[in-house]
């Protein structure tokens, strides 16, 4: 089966994460769509006193409508500082690929791809899929890659984090599922703590 990898923190996972894998099928043929929420990306820190467990349970959640995506916790039961390369081994013991996976990352990381970790395996082992973030145009990388035609999705998990927070509606931003998610748990709350400093 066509697999392609969409990583992230996905605090929370959103309307834009779900288009990219629904744009990755439709555009470039793949059958399967394996969500890896991180534990402690290398590019990135993780906002939020949200453990790794309610991050994968909010993109469970989020999937569960899509029977051709599928939540993979190979990231968050490795721990420590997660390596595109080490979860590319993990999906290949796993899962049953046909060719290639493809891993989608955003052209945000284009500029920095040939500092990560094991780089020019990485791109031997996978077909690069980037994704439009911070620009409509093609970056140039010198490594194989394809480029999603997505829409570029103008609001970031912080900011929706923060409209949440502000008691902002953000129906629209995030699937249902996951916004009672946040509701039940009581997510992305102000503590009394923080309000008093």
């Amino acid at each position: 089966m066509r697999t392609v990898i969409l990583g992230g923190t996905f605090n929370p996972i959103h309307n834009g994460h779900i288009n990219l894998a629904i744009d990755a099928i439709n555009q470039l043929g793949y059958e399967r769509v394996i969500f890896v929420p991180s534990h402690t990306p290398a590019h990135k820190t993780i906002k939020e006193d949200i453990s790794p467990n309610k991050r994968f349970e909010m993109v469970e959640v989020a999937i569960e409508p899509y029977t051709n995506f599928f939540a993979d916790r190979c990231e968050i039961l490795r721990t420590g500082v997660s390596y595109s390369i080490d979860t590319v081994d993990c999906v290949y013991g796993k899962y049953s690929c046909t060719g290639k996976a493809g891993l989608i990352i955003g052209d945000d990381l284009v500029p920095g791809f040939s500092k990560w970790k094991d780089a020019e395996e990485l791109s031997s082992r996978v077909d690069l899929v980037i994704a439009h973030r911070s620009t409509t145009e093609q970056l140039p990388l010198d490594y194989p890659h394809t480029y999603l035609d997505n829409s570029i999705w103008k609001v970031s998990s912080s900011e929706i984090r923060d409209k949440y927070r502000r008691g902002e509606d953000i129906t629209s931003l995030v699937p249902t599922s996951v916004l009672t998610f946040i509701h039940n748990e009581g997510l992305y709350q102000i503590h009394e703590d923080k309000e008093a400093n």
